[in-house]
């Protein structure tokens, strides 16, 4: 398991060649906040473990798939564009409420494939 507060830690498991899966848990927010002075996330620096950043690392995977509970937050500009920025080979949302706010209303996902009352 890797997360946002040990990724840095783990970066030498990266090229574990006989880990065939690996689990990455992080909150969007480690991804697609700014810190003060406009710098970016620690995710997106350079990291000297594997000469890119994370993000960057997270990126170039074939096959990452993205899981993403409380989907509806990720719906502000600032996730879509960092999730969008990974590329993902799919993404799965889950959600209770599958809309979003706008100053027209609620504006419902188009890509819901179960919903249940």
């Amino acid at each position: 398991m890797i997360t946002g507060d040990n990724y840095e830690a783990k970066g030498h498991s990266l090229f574990d060649i006989f880990t065939r899966c690996k689990v990455n848990i992080f909150n969007i927010s480690k991804i697609n906040s700014e810190v003060r002075g406009g710098k970016s996330p620690r995710i997106k620096r350079l990291s000297e473990y594997i000469g890119e950043s994370y993000f960057d690392y997270l990126a170039a995977l074939p096959d990452l798939v993205l899981l993403m509970d409380e989907s509806h937050r990720y719906r502000a500009s600032a996730g879509v564009r960092a999730i969008n920025e990974l590329k993902p080979l799919m993404g799965l949302e889950l959600t209770a409420t599958p809309f979003v706010e706008t100053s027209k209303g609620s504006v419902a996902f188009k890509n819901v494939v179960l919903d249940y009352p």
